[in-house]
């Protein structure tokens, strides 16, 4: 049994390295809102000029490098009418060059990658089943065949899988093969019946259009998605089975 005063000193010197860490100075940048002109082909102009109240700007900008709110806060940028009207990092100006983690934003540009897959034919329906498109990932998972496309992208497959362990497990520990991995955990519900928010789901949508279209999604969005948009600057993740389903940008 740990004492008393054992925990009490194991509290104090966790308080100690903290303090150390986080230092004495404030957290974020000063306060900084003008976009800076850059050759990247993005047209810069004033709040009013977008029909924007600059004062509006101002006030959520005051928000957003205050030290007591968004800590974890690392930019902002506005955008009206295709031009840039107010630009700021609030820890490190070199942040407007850094690749950053977009996380869940992927999530949207993998459902957009999955309208251009109908489009384009690779997807007929949105009610395929997942046990049509890879079937050799359910042999032992006959309550899961009825999950379709749809069920992916609205986050009603029913697989009981919470993000935070989606993370320790998937990025944590790799399994050799992360589909059959998620396709393996219990059910919180029938396909369709429920919304759940989890990364579970997308990641089995961008296995299955990379099967239905031959190629991984990295290339089928690098095609199809940013070079038409001319966006260059950016980072598509695959995982150790190939599965691409995070951006950086």
């Amino acid at each position: 049994m740990v004492s008393k005063f054992t925990s009490c000193l194991f509290t104090l010197l966790c308080i100690l390295l903290f303090n150390s860490c986080v230092g004495e100075g404030p957290l974020k940048l000063k306060y900084n809102v003008i976009p800076a002109e850059l050759d990247d082909d993005w047209q810069i102009s004033p709040p009013e000029l977008e029909g924007i109240d600059s004062e509006a700007i101002k006030s959520v900008y005051q928000a957003f490098f205050s030290n007591t709110h968004f800590l974890n806060g690392i930019s902002l940028l506005v955008i009206r009418n295709g031009h840039l009207v107010a630009e700021g990092y609030a820890r490190n100006k070199r942040d407007q060059n850094h690749y950053e983690a977009i996380q869940s934003t992927t999530k949207s540009v993998t459902s957009l990658l999955t309208g251009i897959a109908k489009d384009e034919g690779f997807v007929g329906s949105l009610e395929k089943t997942l046990y049509e498109i890879y079937l050799e990932k359910f042999d032992n998972y006959p309550a899961k065949k009825i999950i379709t496309l749809s069920h992916l992208l609205t986050m009603t497959s029913g697989i009981a899988f919470d993000n935070d362990n989606f993370a320790v497990e998937l990025e944590g520990r790799p399994p050799n093969d992360s589909i059959k991995y998620i396709l393996n955990k219990e059910m919180y519900n029938t396909p369709g019946a429920e919304f759940y928010y989890r990364d579970s789901d997308p990641h089995l949508l961008s296995y299955a259009l990379q099967v239905l279209s031959d190629e991984t999604l990295a290339s089928f969005a690098s095609t199809r998605f940013f070079k038409p948009l001319n966006i260059t600057n950016y980072q598509w993740i695959d995982d150790d089975n190939k599965v691409s389903d995070q951006a950086r940008t």
